[in-house]
């Protein structure tokens, strides 16, 4: 995947991030009743950090979710490894901090809460 398309692809995960909260919004306040908070949980929240995963932000906002919202994550970043060498792009590849591994990320928890949703959809 070149570059372009990966920003192609950050800049369209981004779009329809904000997207379906503008429509949540909408939604709630079209039916006039409720608070747009409990509807903005079908979101999902990838964490990206330059940090190990323990005790990092991703670890942070699972913790604030799990008591207040509970969300699917999806957590990457670096894991039990400390202090290597080398340039910028390369240490962000070696540990799934790119483009690439946050898209996949992205659409990892995505398609967690689909299969969540099939699964305990109330049948009618």
């Amino acid at each position: 995947m070149t570059q372009t398309e990966q920003q192609t692809d950050l800049h369209r995960l981004k779009n329809i991030a904000s997207q379906v909260r503008r429509d949540i919004v909408r939604m709630v306040h079209a039916c006039q009743s409720g608070h747009p908070g409990g509807s903005l949980g079908c979101t999902d929240v990838v964490t990206a950090e330059e940090h190990q995963l323990n005790g990092g932000l991703g670890d942070a906002v699972c913790q604030v979710l799990s008591r207040h919202l509970p969300t699917p994550v999806e957590m990457i970043g670096v894991n039990n490894s400390f202090g290597e060498s080398g340039t910028p792009a390369e240490l962000m590849k070696k540990y799934g901090l790119d483009t690439v591994s946050i898209v996949k990320a992205a659409k990892k928890v995505f398609n967690i809460k689909r299969q969540n949703d099939v699964l305990y959809s109330p049948t009618l």
